[in-house]
């Protein structure tokens, strides 16, 4: 299923859903969170509404399916189906730290090509006929 029609964040219900979800795309990241923590959710709901185009985003609630994978809420895992790269945010407080881990480790080069950079020629106001 393409990303367009997933929803922002899927939430992954057992180890037959996770093992389907992790090898739905090149690239997925799983929040590893406790159902109580609202924060969190939000943080990673807004991080995923950010960057649905270019990877795709799920939940796991499961304390028993976290433990399954090695993981203790909260974390945040990155799968790279390509190489097999597995990536861990643990233990992360609020968007900043979200997004401060998101930026180099999980988007990489990809995030430069997709922020704007100064005097990039797409940023450049208009030419001047002279």
């Amino acid at each position: 299923m393409s990303r367009r029609n997933r929803p922002v964040v899927s939430e992954i219900l057992d180890t037959q859903n996770l093992a389907a979800f992790k090898t739905a795309d090149e690239t997925t990241i799983v929040a590893y969170l406790d159902a109580t923590d609202r924060d969190s959710f939000g943080a990673f709901e807004d991080l995923a509404r950010e960057h649905q185009d270019e990877f795709s985003f799920g939940t796991v609630s499961s304390p028993e399916l976290a433990e399954s994978q090695g993981v203790q809420a909260p974390a945040v895992v990155s799968y790279k189906l390509v190489d097999g790269e597995k990536v861990t945010l643990k233990g992360f407080q609020g968007a900043g730290e979200l997004d401060k881990w998101y930026r180099p480790t999980v988007c990489g080069s990809l995030c430069l090509k997709l922020t704007p950079q100064p005097g990039s020629r797409r940023h450049q106001g208009p030419l001047s006929a002279s």
